[in-house]
């Protein structure tokens, strides 16, 4: 290759009788060669042994069966492969080389292990060790035949100075560890780090090799100070583009996009940048590498990608992380559940989905006990493809029952009492109507349920809350580590179908219909709308009131309110369509904080008691500020909410096919929980509704007996 110097006197062994020296595989990866799977990892020295005879080298091990349950894999188990360098590889005096963070991709049936060199002094009286760095690419192809299949490496260069020169505010480029792609024209794209000077911190990069390999080309300019570990994969349709996921010193994960070459890249942003966690409390640390994956389910592109969970904190008791496996249109995220064993440790991890047999295999860091050493295990994840693909059904089939307010992929929408109307589906994240657990308002999308307190399922697609303490929380920060709704700190639009059924009490003060409260000591409202006894509108804005220009609201009248948040301090809030309140804020509460939940109904307020009675129905949460052509859409497409009929039984309502097409519920729950349930089917509605052809069978059995006991 251009840019690299052979490595004449390299020696690969597979050094199988010296594997007790290894004590941890670390920096998993996957691939795929023809129908062979192997998982390739970096080997570290026991105990950080630093002595000229230790050398970190590449494991890798065939994974014969991955059908079901895990696999564990240790390095006596692998083929483990090291190197010895001669004059050409290491300068005089150096006497021992360290491999490390090795990132394969597979052209064909070749395969290409980009990875860093650390060469250093071993002899003793020498004082502080020197460390030379340096990349290697090492190219070799699988062997063997079944039941003996092995990665062997037969060709390793060193690349030049001039195949890696950075910028002058860049120095030591090293490998990133994760996945990389490549290209249509087989270009190989790795994904890279680097060193500001100035700051100390690492920065991301990628580096490309043409197929021809005569060009090596690093990206033109760094991004994501503080990040590091990044994982790089192809999405789009035509317009082909590459991502980024990397763990950043912020506390979360971040991504990045570039062009299909990767010579520019910049962070994605909301929705999708910041969603995971890197630690517990999301409170900084460098984080792992996280799998990351693609993969076409019900013909839309899915992106796949794995990081840990931590344990709740218990007093004496350390805390461990198990590994969660997520799916993502770019849009919504869902938590598809663990995937790594409840006794494992997990850390670093790497995904591989097989297109042509729809296999998805996971391979994942776990700590062995008190000790600083690490295995790795393989586990199939196959199955967990039904439940992806059932929840890739659900966006697309609840995006084409809104988008037309008609019936699509087994949703009615008109019969649900959802709309009257097209409802935009761009940027819509979350959409709380019909579906109940116990206190769970389960999210139609599948993502995040709000939790519901003094409310009663009244309406088909909505609640009615009555009484202090009465509200539905939706959570943003309070969901911990992983935050599906991160986007909310920047940008989102809060809509909602409500109709007031009480004048509050003669203390005066307004009652909270819908909003957002921040995650400080006295849980300020950063953004919120109420309700006052002069039947009238008030706004609050980082926690200060506003005044509203809207008119009087009328007991029982339907109305559909939109608050609207763009670039951290300009806000709107819509009523019928209408604008009554537009304006911004020099000092906004989300620069030095963070959003705890949404609200609608109520905000819990144990204070909020007299007069506190109204129907929520069809909560829309969008992860951008919808334009005024979609608010009015919103407006046309409401369904009436009808007024209180004094007693506690469902009532029907209209929903664009007839007062009886829609389906009634009872009582949610009003025992005092703290957490929303997660809804894994819809087995729910079983328990929480009832049916009105059930009811009127169990009316006509009754005046059948009575008309036969008159008969007598």
């Amino acid at each position: 290759f251009t840019g690299t110097t052979e490595i004449t006197e390299s020696q690969w062994k597979d050094s199988g009788e010296q594997s007790q020296t290894v004590s941890s595989l670390r920096v998993p990866s996957l691939v795929a060669v023809g129908e062979d799977v192997f998982a390739v990892a970096e080997a570290q020295c026991a105990n950080g042994d630093s002595d000229a005879g230790c050398f970190v080298g590449i494991a890798s091990k065939h994974l014969k069966q991955t059908a079901e349950g895990a696999m564990e894999i240790s390095a006596a188990e692998a083929s483990l492969f090291r190197i010895r360098i001669g004059a050409e590889g290491v300068p005089a005096g150096l006497q021992a080389t360290e491999v490390m963070r090795p990132t394969t991709l597979v052209r064909g049936d070749e395969i290409y292990v980009l990875l860093g060199r650390y060469s250093r002094t071993q002899a003793a009286g020498q004082g502080a060790a020197t460390t030379v760095g340096g990349l290697l690419l090492v190219k070799g192809s699988a062997t063997g035949a079944d039941g003996a299949k092995a990665i062997q490496l037969d060709k390793a260069a060193a690349l030049t100075p001039e195949a890696t020169r950075l910028s002058g505010s860049l120095a030591q480029v090293a490998v990133g560890g994760g996945p990389g792609v490549v290209l249509k024209d087989g270009t190989l794209v790795f994904p890279m780090q680097a060193t500001d000077k100035k700051s100390g911190k690492s920065v991301l990069l990628s580096m490309s090799l043409a197929p021809s390999g005569s060009k090596w080309a690093l990206s033109s300019v760094a991004t994501g100070k503080g990040c590091r570990n990044p994982s790089i994969v192809e999405w789009g349709g035509d317009e082909k583009k590459l991502l980024m996921l990397a763990s950043c010193e912020d506390g979360y994960y971040k991504v990045y996009e570039s062009t299909a070459a990767g010579n520019i890249w910049s962070q994605v942003g909301e929705p999708i940048s910041r969603v995971w966690g890197t630690s517990q409390n999301r409170q900084g640390g460098d984080g792992v590498q996280g799998g990351l994956t693609t993969a076409e389910i019900e013909k839309q592109k899915v992106m796949l990608l794995t990081t840990p969970v931590y344990s709740e904190e218990k007093e004496g008791a350390a805390t461990r992380a198990r590994l969660h496996l997520w799916a993502t249109d770019m849009q919504r995220v869902h938590d598809v559940g663990p995937v790594s064993r409840e006794a494992d440790d997990a850390a670093a991890s790497s995904l591989l989905y097989k297109n042509g047999t729809s296999e998805l295999i996971a391979l994942y860091e776990k700590k062995n006990g008190d000790d600083d050493s690490y295995g790795l295990v393989a586990v199939s994840l196959t199955a967990k493809l039904e439940q992806i693909k059932s929840v890739v059904k659900t966006w697309k089939d609840m995006d084409a029952a809104l988008q037309s307010c008609t019936s699509s992929g087994g949703v009615d929408p008109r019969k649900r009492g959802m709309c009257n109307g097209p409802i935009p589906t761009k940027g819509l994240v979350g959409f709380l109507s019909g579906n109940s657990a116990g206190r769970a308002w389960v999210d139609e999308y599948r993502g995040v349920n709000a939790t519901v307190t003094q409310g009663e399922r009244r309406v088909p697609n909505g609640v009615t809350f009555t009484g202090a303490g009465a509200g539905a929380e939706w959570p943003v920060g309070k969901q911990g580590k992983h935050q599906l709704y991160g986007f909310a700190r920047n940008k989102f639009t809060l809509a909602a179908t409500v109709a007031i059924h009480a004048v509050p009490g003669a203390d005066g003060r307004p009652i909270p219909l819908m909003g957002a409260r921040m995650s400080d000591a006295n849980g300020t409202v950063l953004f919120g709308l109420s309700y006052t006894k002069d039947k009238t509108w008030a706004l609050t804005v980082n926690g200060k009131g506003r005044e509203a220009a809207g008119g009087a609201w009328e007991k029982d009248k339907t109305y559909q309110v939109a608050l609207r948040m763009r670039d951290l301090g300009n806000w709107r809030v819509d009523v019928d369509g209408e604008t009554i309140f537009e304006g911004s804020s020099d000092v906004p509460l989300l620069k030095r904080g963070t959003m705890s939940h949404f609200y609608v109904g109520g905000d819990g307020a144990k204070a909020a008691a007299d007069g506190h009675r109204v129907t929520v129905s069809n909560v829309l949460l969008y992860n951008r500020p919808l334009e005024e052509g979609d608010v009015r859409a919103l407006a046309a497409g409401k369904v009436a909410i009808p007024p209180p009929d004094g007693g506690s039984s469902p009532t029907t309502q209209a929903g664009g096919g007839g007062a009886d097409s829609a389906e009634p519920a009872a009582s949610v729950a009003k025992a005092a929980s703290t957490a929303a349930p997660r809804a894994r089917s819809s087995k729910s509605d079983v328990t929480v509704h009832w049916r009105v052809p059930q009811v009127l069978l169990l009316l006509l059995l009754e005046l059948c007996g009575v008309a036969a006991l008159c008969r007598m």
